[in-house]
């Protein structure tokens, strides 16, 4: 069986800072979908068919940041599983999914996730930052508000610059396989609306600061691969559709099926 991934994606691109600038760490402010009651869930795959994954927000800073802090959704056949992980592209010699993930469970969303009267969506958050500390390591932090500290979940050695040169990125990501030779019309899950805002930069020339439009490269939406994404275009049921914006210095944007 011929399967595609014909997922795709959509988000902004940061191109790589100057070499004066040394090392760019990033931050996200990251929503999570309450509308069905509890964690999203995205459709299982079809049989024979590798397992459906959905990666949204995910962002990753320029200038050799090694990780990819994600809000990672997969089904293997067996239900979604939900959390927050890092992919750690200086792992190995083709980088890997880091051995450490926040489970967004109820502990989690007790803890790690808050509603912001300040915050248009009304939707709960969780914060992020990715940074390299004095030991030389990126690190991978979330903020427990229960706590009040900064959880610090993974790090990793190195600097990454293979895409791009260096760009860093902050964006809704699929990978949805379906069978070229027995194509299914319902298999782009739905999603309620899924946001994110608060992406900050801070390097050499510049403390924490949101990213504005000026920063940002573009606003990308594009495809894995030379097949038609049926997802974000193509008639079926839960089609997606992608915004963005700017508030004030912010770039936000958002991702909703139709």
């Amino acid at each position: 069986m011929t399967v595609n991934d014909r997922g795709g994606q959509s988000g902004w691109i940061v191109p790589p800072y100057g070499p004066d600038d040394g090392d760019t760490y990033v931050g996200m402010v990251a929503y999570l979908p309450t509308s069905l009651g509890g964690p999203l869930s995205i459709n299982p795959p079809q049989p024979g068919n590798t397992p459906n994954f959905l990666y949204a927000p995910t962002t990753h800073g320029p200038n050799g940041n090694c990780l990819e802090t994600t809000t990672a959704y997969e089904n293997t056949g067996s239900g979604t599983v939900a959390q927050v992980e890092w992919y750690d592209f200086c792992l190995g010699a083709n980088g890997g999914w880091g051995n450490t993930a926040a489970s967004i469970d109820s502990y989690f969303r007790d803890n790690y996730l808050r509603v912001f009267s300040n915050e248009a969506s009304g939707e709960p958050e969780y914060t992020s930052e990715v940074k390299r500390l004095s030991d030389g390591r990126w690190h991978g932090f979330i903020y427990n508000y229960g706590a009040s500290q900064w959880v610090d979940y993974y790090d990793s050695q190195g600097t990454f610059t293979n895409f791009g040169d260096g760009e860093g990125w902050n964006m809704f990501e699929t990978h949805y396989a379906n069978a070229l030779s027995n194509p299914q019309p319902d298999y782009c899950s739905y999603v309620p609306t899924i946001s994110s805002e608060g992406f900050r930069l801070k390097n050499a020339s510049q403390g924490w600061h949101l990213v504005g439009s000026s920063e940002v490269e573009t606003w990308e939406q594009y495809y894995n691969g030379s097949q038609p994404q049926d997802c974000w275009g193509s008639p079926s049921e839960h089609t997606y559709y992608a915004t963005s914006y700017n508030l004030g210095n912010d770039t936000l944007w958002q991702v909703f099926s139709y």
